[in-house]
């Protein structure tokens, strides 16, 4: 079957890297980056635009507008990434056919039943767009010119985002809520996975470039204002992402780079905390700004009585990431799952074999909320496609993780650009357990999860000469 895939992808692909292959390195290059900017870039657009509707484009937040435009940037990313007539590859079937099963088991029950606005566009993708992608990247083998550019671009934008949360706080409009700020963010949780994403980028950075110059400075930089980001949305799975692919690039960094002078090591590990602490400062600061003009515009506004800074924002019920770390004999399973626990077993009520009707679903019996999301990837896909289905995105994510702890302990030619994909696949594991990561275009971990996969496709990657 993948034989075939191939083939047929050969004889599509043939007459497009004709044309594209006529384009100098150097302009394809910099398409590349430049879709590597606006790809992670459309991601916080989204998160945006779910809150501020009035947006330029805000119509594009729909499911399947998402999808077309993220499944043309694929096409564009594809289009330009091909620099030689493709030949066939050596696939991970472990990989490729569960990926390739869903696809094709999603677009059948999609026909037998509304499944949900972009899960339809999400079977093609799994079908068709990403193998092709894989497949020109495969024939590559120099994934570093797509991680590299991706993770300075994903860095870049972290900074902005930092930058511009100051901006918020100081036209008094940086939402905060029991401690917990969602920023121009739809929610806490999506403020967070930006800064997430952000601090991964720059611990690939860190290990990828081993440099001690302006640019480790930067990178220090990005790295703190990702971690003060997750910390001011106080998300306790971005912040056990972070925790532990730092971990892991440390582990990386000592195992498979070479050796630096200790000297070196303590010094960049003094510059690592000194800025990261001022980071996160520096996001204490902002919040002060944030609750000084709302004291400030409730005194002008004829307030007479003294505004507390405090209370100045209005903080309905609810936790603190410290609060919601806490457990007690008082706290149960749904307090400390902030709620998923209950919404689990909601679903679990109406799991089958060819999944159910998504528009007739009862939401007040699934998640007693207007919520309409499982939180964890293996009820949401049998909920709406079957068990079945559930159970082969489970093995995939077995077999990927599988994968990734080869390329942790087993990267026999030592290449660095494999962190990437180890780092993202940890990401999307605890996001696809805990939250919403489903379709690639609507969520950071799930896009991201999908790029990494793409050398852990190729059976004979790890153990190529350049």
């Amino acid at each position: 079957m993948l034989n075939i895939l191939q083939s047929i992808l050969i004889a599509v692909l043939t007459p497009i890297a004709k044309v594209s292959s006529k384009l100098s390195d150097r302009t394809r290059s910099v398409c590349i980056q430049i879709l590597c900017f606006i790809l992670p870039l459309n991601m916080v657009y989204y998160y945006t635009a779910l809150k501020h509707t009035e947006l330029f484009f805000g119509h594009l937040t729909s499911h399947n507008a998402r999808h077309l435009v993220g499944c043309f940037c694929l096409l564009l990313l594809i289009f330009f990434s091909l620099d030689r007539i493709p030949s066939k590859v050596k696939w991970s079937a472990w990989i490729m056919y569960p990926m390739i099963i869903c696809g094709i088991w999603m677009m059948v029950i999609s026909f037998a039943h509304p499944v949900g606005d972009g899960y339809r566009a999400f079977a093609m993708m799994l079908i068709i767009a990403y193998p092709c992608l894989y497949f020109v990247w495969n024939n590559r083998g120099d994934y570093e010119n797509l991680f590299d550019p991706l993770a300075r671009a994903v860095a870049l934008i972290g900074i902005l985002y930092f930058l511009f949360s100051f901006y918020l706080a100081a036209k008094g409009e940086l939402d905060i809520l029991s401690g917990r700020v969602s920023g121009f963010a739809q929610n806490a949780n999506e403020f967070a996975m930006t800064g997430m994403v952000a601090a991964c980028a720059a611990l690939y950075l860190f290990v990828k470039d081993r440099r001690f110059d302006f640019r480790f400075v930067y990178y220090c930089v990005v790295f703190g204002a990702g971690i003060a980001i997750v910390l001011m949305g106080q998300s306790r799975i971005s912040m056990a992402v972070c925790f532990l692919n730092t971990l892991i690039a440390l582990l990386f960094y000592f195992r498979y780079s070479k050796k630096s002078k200790v000297s070196v090591i303590i010094i960049k590990v003094i510059c690592i905390f000194g800025l990261v602490i001022t980071m996160v400062l520096l996001s204490h600061l902002c919040i002060l700004m944030q609750y000084n003009v709302v004291a400030q515009n409730d005194t002008t506004v004829g307030t007479e009585q003294e505004v507390d800074p405090g209370t100045a924002v209005s903080q309905p019920e609810g936790q603190s990431a410290i609060d919601r770390w806490s457990y007690d004999e008082n706290t149960t399973l749904d307090t400390y799952t902030a709620g998923r626990y209950h919404i689990w077993k909601g679903y679990m009520q109406y799991l089958n074999l060819t999944g159910n009707d998504f528009s007739k679903a009862n939401w007040e019996v699934l998640t007693q909320s207007p919520i309409r999301h499982a939180h964890n990837n293996f009820f949401e896909m049998a909920f709406r496609f079957g068990v079945p289905l559930g159970i082969l995105f489970i093995m995939l994510e077995v077999i990927v993780c599988l994968k990734a702890l080869q390329y942790l302990f087993l990267n026999r030619r030592k290449q660095i650009v494999l962190l990437w994909s180890i780092i993202f696949v940890v990401m999307f594991l605890f996001e696809s357990m805990f939250d919403v990561a489903t379709l690639p275009f609507e969520r950071d971990a799930p896009f991201y999860f999908y790029i990494a996969l793409i050398p852990m496709v190729d059976m004979g990657y790890q153990f190529k000469t350049k």
